[in-house]
């Protein structure tokens, strides 16, 4: 330890140059690990809220909710403290006073029962008491600045929401979610303009499909023709681009710390073999090679994590002042896993250096 520092001490600019370049590409690791993580989380917040087990969908569907029809009658032949029907359709909206300029959002319409497993939990107002009313999440009250007693304008139906609630913050396939009723959210009340005037189904009369079924437990078997069951897991993976995203993202996070490691062994590797002589002189007077190559290891063990904290602070701070629109979250536990990684492969890399150090013989010290 005490030969690692007084090395580093010695050769302060050098090692400076080597914690700028960890510091520097760990900010990329970390900046891209929490635009990663928080991509991913915008895809799928609104189904983590569900804290379900598992959703039935129609078997034609290949695992995409928007292209799935399921008889709402399935939904009766099973248990409702398990199960429950939800509508999902995407739609656009834009605020009735904004009616000028018509600043026109990307929304997720989520229709569901306000007394099953699937209601979300509210910061603010209450659940809809009327099928004109709805619950937005908090990603639309940041993002677009909506707030309570707002009125929501759909495209093309023109039909009209009040909005009486706000959830905490969900996302579907990265677009904010908004809660209404199960009927209102059915791709015909949205889209059709017929359906302005009509008499609007109540839960005595409901409606005659849905989208899934949504379980907190796995059901033990699955009900109704052409269905299928699959678990939350598969259901996310098959969101559209999900996985697709996962994989870019991971590829590009690995290759930046593997050109991390490699970097940060070729600077070990140049500084070990400029002082060639000097460990040659100190092999003379006996200190052993286990004593040099534990500096060196512990000189590239602090450099890295020097680095490693630098970056990630400078990663997290220029997160925070990210708009809201950019998905950016932190993961502890992947800025942790991807910490320790990196220290390890950088001793690992150091290894290299070690056994250069094994092979240098005392006598070229004195030629």
């Amino acid at each position: 330890m005490f030969l690692a520092l007084k090395e580093i001490k010695k050769e302060r600019k050098k090692f400076s140059l080597m914690m700028m370049l960890v510091a520097l590409i760990s900010f990329l690791v970390f900046f891209l690990l929490g635009l990663a993580y928080g991509l991913a989380e915008s895809n799928k917040t609104a189904i983590d809220q569900w804290k379900a087990k598992g959703i039935l969908m129609s078997e034609e569907a290949n695992g995409n909710i928007y292209a799935s029809t399921v008889n709402y009658k399935t939904y009766l032949e099973y248990d409702e403290l398990t199960a429950a029907p939800i509508n999902v359709s995407r739609t656009v909206a834009y605020l009735k006073s904004d009616s000028v300029a018509r600043k026109r959002m990307n929304v997720v319409f989520m229709g569901i029962d306000f007394s099953s497993i699937l209601a979300p939990q509210l910061v603010a107002g209450t659940y809809p008491s009327n099928l004109n009313e709805l619950v937005i999440s908090q990603s639309l009250e940041k993002e677009q600045h909506i707030s309570l007693g707002d009125t929501l304008l759909i495209s093309h139906s023109g039909l009209e929401y009040s909005v009486v609630g706000i959830a905490s913050s969900a996302k579907l396939s990265t677009q904010p979610v908004i809660y209404t009723s199960l009927e209102m959210a059915s791709p015909q009340m949205l889209v059709r303009e017929e359906l302005q005037s009509a008499l609007f189904i109540n839960k005595e009369h409901p409606p005659t499909t849905i989208s899934a079924i949504v379980f907190q437990e796995m059901p033990e078997e699955v009900k109704g023709e052409y269905n299928q069951l699959i678990t939350i897991d598969a259901f996310i993976e098959a969101l559209p681009g999900y996985l697709a995203q996962k994989l870019t993202f991971g590829m590009m996070i690995s290759f930046l710390i593997g050109i991390a490691v490699i970097v940060l062994s070729i600077f070990m590797y140049i500084i070990t073999i400029g002082k060639k002589e000097i460990y040659g002189i100190m092999k003379i007077q006996g200190i052993s090679n286990s004593y040099i190559s534990q500096s060196v290891i512990l000189e590239t063990f602090f450099v890295t994590v020097v680095g490693l904290v630098v970056g990630m602070i400078v990663a997290i701070v220029s997160g925070r002042l990210m708009p809201m629109s950019i998905p950016f979250e932190i993961s502890i536990a992947l800025y942790s896993l991807s910490a320790i990684l990196i220290i390890l492969m950088s001793i690992l890399g150091a290894i290299f250096s070690v056994r250069s150090i094994m092979k240098i013989d005392p006598l070229d010290a004195l030629r």
